[in-house]
């Protein structure tokens, strides 16, 4: 799958740290199937912050990548709901999921 996202800067690897508080769907990158959306936010952002529109292609393979999720300790937490998983921040959950997948460690919630 093909994904772009629009900016006024080259972006060669997403990094969640850099994202702004308070976007339309949270804290995150945001990222579309659709090119020209992707240009539109490009030239939105240069023209509010200068600079030129730049888009980033990203390639993944959804297969691959759903299955790191669905077959994670932190999926099974989130279906679990006795531990309160579910109810927590997409950026919480996020965060707990990256510490597994790169350190293999879940915290206990």
């Amino acid at each position: 799958m093909i994904l772009y996202h629009g900016s006024n800067t080259d972006i060669v690897s997403i990094d969640l740290s850099r994202s702004s508080v308070g976007k339309d769907f949270g804290c995150g990158f945001y990222l579309t199937v659709n090119r020209e959306q992707a240009e539109r936010m490009g030239r939105r952002k240069a023209r509010l912050y200068g600079g030129e529109m730049i888009v980033s292609t990203f390639e993944f393979d959804e297969k691959a990548a759903l299955g790191l999720v669905y077959n994670s300790d932190t999926y099974e937490k989130i279906l679990d709901l006795g531990t309160g998983l579910f109810s927590q921040s997409t950026s919480y959950v996020y965060a707990i999921l990256a510490r597994e997948l790169t350190e293999g460690k879940v915290i206990d919630h």
